[in-house]
């Protein structure tokens, strides 16, 4: 059994920073309502962030993010990513697609939808602090892939399954 911890503060969103190179953190707000992650910080933080990540020469649109649904958003593959919690357990997911836009009217780098994590245990942990919680992840596995799921006419990614291989 694989548990991640990850601190989080009470009076914000739901955010967790992950390691992803370079000492710095990746902010990631898990959504409940997303249908695949999403990077907000554009493509040339992206290709920094992660070298190994691919242009899929395939589009998404967004919507909930503002008024009017973001129509023909580029989507990338992130070949590892890796949740490390604050403990230092690790899981890694693999051939992630993620639309990335660039805008800064957000406090967060990425979103980490819900399905994402829908073959793990969730808790978001608030009895020690009032101020200070945390978020628990518990996973029987620690690698996960992730399959896109087109719309008809594979034109526009619409959503994304996790899996396990065996």
């Amino acid at each position: 059994m694989t548990d991640l911890t990850f601190k989080i503060d009470r009076n914000d969103k739901p955010l967790i920073y992950v390691d992803s190179g370079e000492n710095t953190p990746t902010s990631c707000l898990i959504d409940t309502g997303a249908n695949m992650p999403v990077w907000f910080v554009g493509e040339d933080y992206l290709s920094f962030r992660f070298p190994d990540a691919t242009f899929m020469n395939k589009k998404t649109f967004l919507t909930g993010i503002g008024k009017e649904p973001l129509l023909d958003i580029p989507v990338w593959e992130i070949p590892e990513f890796v949740l490390t919690g604050d403990n230092n357990e690790k899981i890694t997911f693999k051939n992630v697609p993620i639309a990335v836009i660039n805008t800064n009217k957000f406090s967060f780098d990425m979103i980490i939808p819900l399905t994402m994590l829908n073959r793990m245990n969730m808790s978001f942990l608030y009895m020690e602090s009032a101020n200070h919680g945390a978020f628990r992840l518990s996973a029987s596995k620690n690698v996960f892939f992730v399959r896109p799921i087109y719309n008809p006419g594979n034109r526009y990614l619409n959503k994304i399954q996790i899996f396990t291989e065996g």
